[in-house]
């Protein structure tokens, strides 16, 4: 399913992303990352066998170069944070989580991505 496919892993730096990229490698796909994360971190977690893409997916041009020429996306995007920010600075954490899902997933149906996976969490307290 994943043989010679171009996907895109939006957020593969992370505790997800990281086996999902070296899965995806496993199968052959050709493999883009996008996250705010240095390279050079990138690289340590992944490797050199991906395309790496340092972008702020708050910003709708940045997702468009993203998902262009991708068959796939997974979208595994989430605000670094300690625990309870979601609660304690509530504007500084969900306007940037609403504009990178909405402008990632409007960029990928514009660019008639084949298949798009939204990976979300919600935490609940107490």
């Amino acid at each position: 399913m994943y043989l010679n496919k171009k996907v895109l892993v939006a957020g593969g730096t992370g505790t997800i992303g990281v086996p999902l990229v070296k899965e995806l490698l496993k199968r052959g796909a050709v493999v883009r990352v996008a996250s705010l994360d240095a390279e050079g971190v990138a690289r340590e977690r992944l490797g050199r066998e991906i395309e790496y893409l340092q972008l702020d997916l708050t910003e709708k041009k940045n997702c468009r170069s993203s998902v262009s020429g991708c068959d796939y996306v997974f979208n595994l995007l989430g605000i670094k944070g300690s625990v309870g920010i979601g609660e304690t600075k509530v504007a500084s954490y969900l306007v940037p989580m609403l504009r990178f899902q909405t402008n990632l997933m409007e960029s990928a149906f514009e660019a008639v991505v084949d298949r798009f996976l939204f990976v979300g969490r919600v935490s609940q307290q107490g």
